[in-house]
């Protein structure tokens, strides 16, 4: 199993140097739709090559950006992605990573069918793949959290493991541990809260965010803990990217899942740490979350 820490695509400096915390593979982010123009994208391949050059094209997975890039609906971030695709493919990348993309106010979710919006989905990333289909390089769809970063927000379509289940054998799954326990909190909180009552959030159970029904289809995996969840009336907001040790879950809850990860994937399979840093040209957690992963995995 490979061990791997994000970098922002566009900054360089962010790109840890081989063996410099431990870990064997990197993932390039980009986060906004603005990193879809010209200057940032050329930018975002060329170190994209370097982390190959660096690392190896299958230890180097590539992040599409979701804030605003609704490949769906929109024509030019469609082509980027088909784009995407085929330069991860050219570069023989382990895989790239993509979500739905279809993110909105909660409020608005009620006069949408979750079914057909999933079959949108799906159909563009087969056209995706049918425009270059490599079985070397992976494309993998990723589940989202049942509410958004703000709060007020969704992107409902694929959040429980059943979701998946639709997916084809030509796409892959990124499954986001700290999304689905966060899922999970949010089930339980829902029971007890007024205050997120009325967010068109899904009707779940702790059991939907089981990742065995799927671990077949998964490739790829974000691991990082979190606290507090994002609910505006209470005026709490998520925190996420965190250490086991700094989650509102015990540690032990997050020893286990990684566990399970390994139990349920092979030998080619990546665990992205999806840890924040106050500098991430300097990095604090990302040594100490692959330390602590190698400790718990006994590698």
């Amino acid at each position: 199993m490979q061990l791997s820490l994000s970098f922002l695509a566009t900054d360089l400096r962010q790109l840890p140097d081989l063996g410099a915390y431990g870990n064997t593979a990197v993932e390039a982010v980009l986060f906004q739709e603005a990193d879809l123009l010209d200057s940032p994208w050329k930018l975002a391949w060329e170190n994209t090559e370097k982390a190959v050059r660096l690392y190896g094209n299958k230890h180097v997975t590539f992040h599409f950006p979701m804030n605003g890039s609704d490949y769906v609906k929109n024509k030019k971030v469609f082509k980027r992605l088909i784009e995407a695709y085929k330069r991860a493919s050219d570069l023989g990348l382990n895989g790239l990573v993509v979500h739905s993309n279809r993110i909105r106010p909660a409020h608005e979710w009620s006069k949408f069918d979750v079914s057909q919006e999933q079959r949108a989905v799906l159909e563009r990333l087969l056209d995706v793949i049918d425009k270059n289909f490599d079985k070397n390089t992976w494309l993998g769809l990723e589940n989202m959290p049942l509410i958004g970063n703000a709060g007020y927000e969704l992107d409902p379509l694929f959040c429980l493991a059943k979701d998946f289940l639709i997916l084809p054998d030509r796409l892959s799954v990124v499954w986001d541990i700290c999304h689905a326990t966060s899922s999970i909190e949010y089930v339980k909180k829902i029971k007890s809260s007024e205050n997120l009552k009325g967010l068109n959030m899904r009707h779940a159970s702790k059991e939907d965010f089981d990742f065995t029904l799927i671990y077949m289809k998964v490739r790829h995996w974000h691991f990082a803990s979190f606290k507090n969840l994002n609910i505006p009336r209470e005026r709490s907001s998520l925190i996420d990217g965190l250490l086991p040790s700094e989650g509102m879950l015990r540690p032990l809850i997050y020893e286990n899942l990684l566990k399970q990860i390994a139990r349920y994937s092979d030998k080619d399979s990546t665990v992205n740490f999806e840890v924040q840093e106050t500098d991430y040209v300097q990095r604090r957690r990302g040594p100490e979350i692959i330390d602590w992963a190698k400790y718990i995995l006994d590698i």
